[in-house]
């Protein structure tokens, strides 16, 4: 993906956004497997001094493969951020045309959830109860494998970084506990006590690796530009089976809805929002953004309509999980780790003190990377309609052979435009 440098690029990307929103197909965000179309960014070392055509030529001219949308699909009122009003509303009109809902959960649910995952905000008064605080011998130790990974011969980055070559003999008996929280216990941890502003950008990159190799080792691949980090913010947490343990005792038609495979997502393909995972029981994996539309990320027109007992559930789950989530701010050189299957998280905007982009060094980059197991103990096994996504992610082919970490610097404004995974 080309960076904005000018008005004119950024009139260009928008074109193509454009174009999509009528029912135009984006070219570049087409699947091939030619090497053309796998290498259409721009080489880092292009950036500071980049060819006038370059991001001209690097822009595929958008096809029609969908055709135009000639005419808006009625659509349930829900957006992006909810309205609790209108969501009551709907449960109010529906109850008063419902017949025959399922009065228990779908076969094979349990019919309760007993696990370290079922908790509330309320349960971490104790604030220091998820943090896990490095001691000044634990920096320390961190040093020295640091040292020794970046004078190994040969040309590293940070994809090699593994257990092998980044040793903590003291420190992985506690990393483990944090592997086991995040997949067995409740599901999140923050790490805290490591200083950034001691070192590179890059260097905190592989000192986060090299930390969290001990807890969750296969690194996925987050776009099909081959992206390994993203940018975010302090997320807000809620447990999703305490969501789900809460409406299945007034509710168990809404599970029935939400575990149905008749959900339409924004690349039209259809799969459930809940799933009964053999070893941990229900939990959801999914992302609002398909559903609904985003403000950073307009919905497809021509996607289907989902059902208005969909919104009704969809809903419902946001403002249960909203009333029993967790806040948690971080602070800097915090490594924030949770289990995506286990637990929704949102993220609140933030404002950085240093408002010259000129001098990015100074101006707050949070790194947000997937990561999972090779310990199958540990690791949640994937639901089938989700295989081939994580096989995408987590694969040795395609965009993830691309891998491409932007240590150095958030990704480009536009990003939005590139076709991103969807697993969470």
């Amino acid at each position: 993906m080309p960076y904005i440098r000018n008005g004119n690029d950024a009139a260009l990307l928008q074109l193509q956004y454009l174009a999509e929103s009528i029912g135009l197909n984006r070219g570049y965000l087409d699947e091939r497997d030619d090497e053309e179309s796998l290498s259409l960014g721009i080489d880092e070392q292009d950036i500071t001094s980049p060819d006038p055509g370059t991001l001209s030529s690097c822009l595929i001219r958008p096809i029609p493969t969908k055709g135009v949308v000639k005419a808006a699909i009625k659509r349930p009122d829900i957006e992006w951020h909810p309205s609790y009003e209108t969501c009551q509303a709907r449960v109010a009109a529906l109850e008063a045309t419902a017949q025959n809902r399922p009065s228990s959960v779908p076969e094979g649910f349990p019919d309760q959830i007993s696990s370290p995952r079922v908790w509330t905000g309320s349960d971490f008064a104790d604030r220091e109860k998820h943090l896990v605080h490095l001691s000044n011998d634990d920096i320390e130790e961190i040093g020295v494998p640091l040292d020794f990974f970046k004078n190994l011969d040969g040309d590293h980055g940070p994809d090699a970084v593994t257990t092998k070559n980044f040793p903590l003999p003291n420190l992985r008996k506690r990393l483990k506990e944090v592997a086991n929280n995040i997949h067995l216990g409740t599901g999140f941890n923050v790490i805290r006590g490591l200083s950034t502003v001691e070192f590179s950008p890059l260097v905190n990159i592989l000192i986060y690796l090299g930390i969290t190799s001990y807890i969750a080792e296969i690194r996925g691949v987050q776009d099909y530009d081959g992206r390994m980090i993203s940018s975010g913010r302090p997320p807000p947490y809620a447990n999703r089976a305490q969501d789900l343990q809460r409406d299945r005792s007034h509710r168990p038609d809404i599970i029935h809805v939400l575990a149905d495979d008749m959900w339409t997502h924004d690349e039209w393909h259809c799969k459930p929002l809940l799933f009964n995972f053999p070893t941990h029981g229900p939990s959801f994996c999914y992302s609002h953004q398909p559903l609904t539309g985003a403000p950073f990320s307009a919905h497809h027109p021509g996607v289907p309509a989902m059902t208005e007992a969909q919104a009704e559930a969809i809903d419902a789950f946001q403002f249960i999980a909203a009333k029993h989530q967790l806040a948690i701010t971080l602070e800097a050189g915090d490594i924030e780790i949770f289990n995506n299957m286990a637990l929704f998280h949102a993220r609140n905007a933030f404002e950085d003190n240093n408002l010259d982009e000129d001098d990015a060094r100074d101006m707050r980059h949070m790194a947000h990377m997937w990561l999972r197991s090779a310990d199958a103990e540990l690791a949640w096994q994937t639901p089938g309609p989700l295989e081939l996504n994580a096989a995408k992610i987590y694969g040795d082919g395609g965009a993830r052979k691309m891998a491409r970490w932007d240590v150095h610097r958030p990704p480009p404004i536009n990003r939005v435009l590139i076709k991103h995974f969807d697993w969470s």
